[in-house]
């Protein structure tokens, strides 16, 4: 009479979970990647955020307003530098503090302004530069660019 056996031996049970601790190990080591593009992805929406803030307030400025140039400057032609990122200066840089420190990063926002043409066919090239610090992961940039017609 044959004598059947039901269940795993001990051999096979052992030879599972050796496979199964590998992928487990596996699955764990994407936990650190993935955190770090959430941190990421988080930073750089916020830096388009506040990019695109500044670039909506810029487009609503007007080109030229009569009286000169005043302190700060309220017209697009008295922001005007001429420069482009990177050698030329920025028309202003702030660095964004507290109540805009956002998912704990410090921003940091640099804007050019180039006005180009004669009125009343001037435009403006904007170039908006934020920058963040995501602690270990380092400087973080990110670059954007519009232009507004006059």
């Amino acid at each position: 009479m044959r004598r059947r056996e039901n269940g795993f031996s001990l051999i096979e049970v052992l030879f599972a979970a050796a496979i199964l601790s590998v992928a487990l190990l596996a699955l764990a080591s994407l936990f650190p990647t993935g955190y770090q593009n959430i941190a990421y992805g988080g930073g750089m929406t916020t830096a388009a955020d506040l990019g695109q803030q500044k670039i909506e307030v810029l487009r609503h400025l007007p080109f030229d307003l009569a009286g000169g140039c005043t302190a700060p400057p309220t017209d697009l032609v008295c922001l005007n530098t001429g420069g482009v990122p990177p050698g030329g200066a920025p028309s202003e840089t702030e660095t964004i503090v507290p109540p805009l420190v956002r998912d704990g990063y410090s921003f940091t926002r640099r804007t050019w302004l180039r006005v180009q043409g004669t009125s009343p066919y001037r435009f403006a090239d904007i170039t908006i530069i934020v920058e963040w610090v995501e602690g270990q992961f380092g400087t973080k940039t990110l670059r954007l660019d519009a232009r507004v017609a006059q």
